[in-house]
This record gives structure tokens, C-alpha cells and sequence, in this order.
């Protein structure tokens, strides 16, 4: 109790202001002030809110812990890159050290080998890789568009937002489990059922005993208990003995992949990587693309709908590109196309999937513009915040590709959508690649328009740490002529 009482004198101490909190939940009351059940959950805005009441930089309590929120660019640049050595630990939440993520490069620290982790998976992301890679996309693409148009064909509103997640899963199940789910056909395939399981019970809002370890991690050790057989224990049991098995086939011999995969080009590097760092790491690559990537095509969706001389400016773009390469949907050709990159960084700014996960903890104390960040408080970069900021973006929340045209210094700071440094996403530029063919080819043959049941404004909430459409993304599809 008393350790808990000192923990929170730290925010005084540091000369920072923030939400008021209680000695048994910190903030969190004031997190969710506006949450009901069945209806959005805007805490995503919380952050920007709280930004405007105590300025830049402030503290809140996550339970007894103490994060400090850095909504200002020039702070955020020394955590982040400059200061990296001071700041190269995730902020690792106690009930993740008991689950399947406890060897990947979201959960293993500087000390235990991050470094030699992350440059073993690297290789996986260069260009020549990806060239690899996507073919194995391009083919769950076909399968997608013929989806669509069965959509086209029948000329009704329907849910593109649940179509870009299927979509999103059967390339994950391809490129990373090795494996051939049938999302986009089958609503009831078990790999698209558990990894849907597994996002909601990582949600704390839906899980008590994640709840209770964030505002309890005195008593953390006690999650071990509470995570065996659990919902999340079981969906995640069903998902990583999928992948031993696959390891296992392939390291005998059993099986060869049709294409190199993420899994083989693990097993084939000349690192000698422990099959729980090859396991847990393709697991953690469902986490981190699935939903990030189709929430991204889903806002990307709803957008061109809504400005639909945007969309007409892409598609022309699209067909100058597709008639240069005879035809072709070449990837070096459309990973460069001008407009489609303008499009793709304002989606990402404007809707902002990932609206709180860019964290780190200070392992070296350290001070940054007159405030002192000691060892071992967290630090969060608050992205909605940064994106929506109108005294660094003129118009935050108008929809303008154009922007990206010239950024300022300080807009260049402060756009972060895979987060920044030498710990950002390791897959941005798969989910780049994913996201760029997928809107490209949607694009080129139909034209996406709103309907008198869609929504508009889109309505939006916040779940676990991602910024998504609350119910669906109703649309239709008219094919151009």
C-alpha cells in the first residue's frame, strides 16, 4: 500500500499535470467517462482532450504507473531516435509476459536480445523479399475482387469493412502461417473465428482479469493463473499449435511451401532462430497486421466514397499506370504511383487505426526540455493526437491527400503511423505494399459510392489500442465502363 501511495506522488514530482485518479484505478475512470455498452467508445479522443487541458506533456495513471504522454514533435523525436538507447524497451503489460507473445519483437527487451531479433526478421521486409511476398498477396487479391464482384453484380449496400478483414486474414494465414484459410468464402472458417476471438478478449473493456493486472500489477504474478483457460488462452492455443505443427512439417522435410513465406524465410536465414522466436514472432504478425491493415482499407473505403473527386483523381492515376505496364498491376510501378502514397499517409493521419500503442519505457534517466523522465516510467506518443493537432495541421479534420505534398519539419515529426525510430513497425512496408495493390485493383475496375443506408459521418470507436468503424462500412459498387 504504501509503495502504491508513492507511486502516486511521482506526477508531482515531476512538475507534470493530468486527469485526476483514484488510489484503486488511477485514470481509467476518466478514460472511459462517455463509455456504454453498446455504443462507440470515443477514449481515442481522450488523449487530445486531456492534451488541450494540461498541455503537451502530461501524466496519467494506468492503475499505479505512471505514463507520460508527449504530444510535442521536438520530445518526441529524443525519445523515440535521438535517445533511443535511454528508451529502447516497449512498455511490457504483465499480463502479456504469460501469453504466446512473450518471445516476440513486441515483448522481448533490449537486455534479452531485441536487437538480434529484429535483425534476424529484417531480411523478411527488403525489396526483394516483398517482391516475393507479393505474389502469394496478389493471389488472395483475385480472390478478394471476385468477391466484389459478386457484390457489383448484385447491386446492393453491403459491408466492405468485414470483406477487407477477411481479406486481410487469409494473407496473414498465407504469408505468415503458412496455411490456406478460406476467409473470404467461409465466415465460419476456425482461423477467421479464433483470431476474431483473440482481438476481443484482448480488448480490457470485454476482459476483467487484463483489467485488473493493468490496475493491479502488484499482484501480476497472478495473471499466469487467470490466463490458463481462459478464452484468450484457448484461442490462442488453437492459432500457435497451428504453427508448431507447420514448423514441425517443415523443418522434417514433410512439406515444401508453394511460394517462400514469412515462416520458411525464418527457417531458411542463417541465424539458426528458435523455433518460439519463429512461432510466436508469425503469431505476432496476426496481431499486428490484421486488424491495423483492414481498418485501414475500410476507412480508406468509406473516404474515396465520401470525396468521390479524390477517388477519380486515384483512379486516373491507376489507369496512366496500368496502360504504361501494358496491363499489368506491376508492384514497383504502383508502390511509386504519386497520388496513391498521398492517399495512403492522409488515411493513416486522418483516421489513425493505431491510436495508442507507440510506447516505450526509460531504462536510463534522463532530462528533455526541462522534464525529467526517471527509470522505468512509460512513455506514450499519442498519434490521434499528433494527427489532429490544428497548430501543427491546418484543417486536421478535412480529408486532403494534397497535404503530403510538402510537410513542414514539425509535420514530419509528428506523423507516425507505424510509430518511429529504430523500433517502429517491422511490417510497414508489407502492410504498405497489402494496402496499396488491394485499393489499386479495387479501384480500377469499380467506382465505391455511399448509399441512403451508409453512414456519414462515418460513427467510430476505440478497441484495445486501435481506432476502428463502430458497427460496418456500408457501400456499394457501381463497375466502370
Amino acid at each position: 500500500m504504501k509503495r502504491r501511495w508513492r507511486a502516486f506522488q511521482l506526477r508531482d514530482e515531476l512538475g507534470l499535470k493530468g486527469p485526476p485518479y483514484s488510489f484503486w484505478w488511477g485514470s481509467l475512470p476518466w478514460y472511459f467517462k462517455s463509455f456504454e455498452a453498446g455504443k462507440p467508445n470515443d477514449r481515442y479522443k481522450r488523449d487530445y482532450e486531456w492534451m488541450q487541458e494540461y498541455g503537451k506533456v502530461y501524466g496519467v495513471y494506468i492503475g499505479p504507473k505512471l505514463q507520460i504522454f508527449v504530444g510535442d514533435p521536438e520530445i518526441v523525436q529524443q525519445v523515440f531516435v535521438k535517445q533511443f538507447r535511454k528508451f529502447s524497451d516497449r512498455t511490457v503489460k504483465e499480463f502479456v509476459k504469460y501469453t504466446d507473445l512473450k518471445d516476440s519483437l513486441l515483448q522481448i527487451t533490449y537486455a534479452d536480445g531485441w536487437k538480434n531479433v529484429r535483425s534476424s526478421m529484417s531480411p523478411i521486409f527488403t525489396t526483394g523479399k516483398l517482391k516475393i511476398l507479393h505474389h502469394i498477396v496478389d493471389r488472395v487479391i483475385d480472390k478478394f475482387m471476385e468477391k466484389m464482384n459478386e457484390r457489383a453484380t448484385k447491386a446492393e449496400t453491403f459491408d466492405i469493412y468485414w470483406d477487407f478483414q477477411s481479406l486481410t486474414l487469409d494473407v496473414i494465414a498465407r504469408c505468415a502461417f503458412g496455411i490456406n484459410s478460406n476467409a473470404l468464402t467461409d465466415p465460419k472458417d476456425p482461423f477467421l473465428l479464433n483470431a476474431v476471438n483473440v482481438f476481443r478478449e484482448f480488448d480490457s473493456v470485454n476482459n476483467w482479469w487484463i483489467l485488473a493486472a493493468l490496475m493491479f500489477p502488484e499482484f501480476g504474478f497472478l495473471t499466469r493463473f487467470f490466463y490458463r483457460g481462459s478464452k484468450l488462452q484457448l484461442a490462442e492455443k488453437v492459432l500457435t499449435d497451428e504453427l508448431v505443427e507447420e514448423y514441425y512439417r517443415r523443418v522434417r522435410g514433410h512439406k515444401e511451401p508453394e511460394s517462400p513465406d514469412v515462416m520458411q524465410l525464418l527457417i531458411d536465414s542463417n541465424d539458426r532462430i528458435p523455433k518460439a522466436y519463429i512461432v510466436q514472432n508469425c503469431y505476432f504478425f496476426l496481431l499486428a497486421g490484421y486488424e491495423t491493415t483492414s481498418t485501414s482499407l475500410g476507412f480508406c473505403a468509406w473516404c474515396l466514397a465520401k470525396h468521390g473527386n479524390v477517388q477519380e483523381r486515384l483512379y486516373e492515376e491507376i489507369q496512366e499506370a496500368i496502360r504504361k505496364d501494358e496491363g499489368e498491376f506491376k508492384l514497383e510501378t504502383f508502390m511509386k504511383l504519386p497520388y496513391l502514397d498521398l492517399v495512403f499517409k492522409e488515411v493513416l493521419r486522418y483516421c489513425t487505426p493505431v491510436f495508442s500503442f507507440i510506447t516505450r519505457e526509460c531504462i536510463e534517466e534522463t532530462v528533455i526540455k526541462n522534464i525529467r523522465f526517471p527509470k522505468g516510467v512509460w512513455v506514450n506518443l499519442p498519434s490521434y493526437s499528433l494527427h489532429h493537432n490544428p497548430l501543427i495541421w491546418e484543417d486536421p479534420d478535412k480529408f486532403l491527400p494534397e497535404r503530403f505534398l510538402k510537410l513542414t519539419p514539425e509535420q514530419e515529426q509528428a506523423f507516425a503511423p507505424f510509430g518511429i525510430g529504430p523500433r517502429n513497425c517491422l511490417g510497414m512496408r508489407f502492410a504498405e505494399m497489402e494496402f496499396k495493390m488491394t485499393i489499386a485493383r479495387l479501384i480500377s475496375k469499380y467506382r465505391i459510392v455511399l448509399t441512403s443506408k451508409s453512414q456519414d459521418p462515418l460513427q467510430v470507436t476505440a478497441q484495445t489500442v486501435i481506432c476502428r468503424p463502430f458497427s460496418e462500412v456500408a457501400v456499394k459498387l457501381n463497375e466502370r465502363v
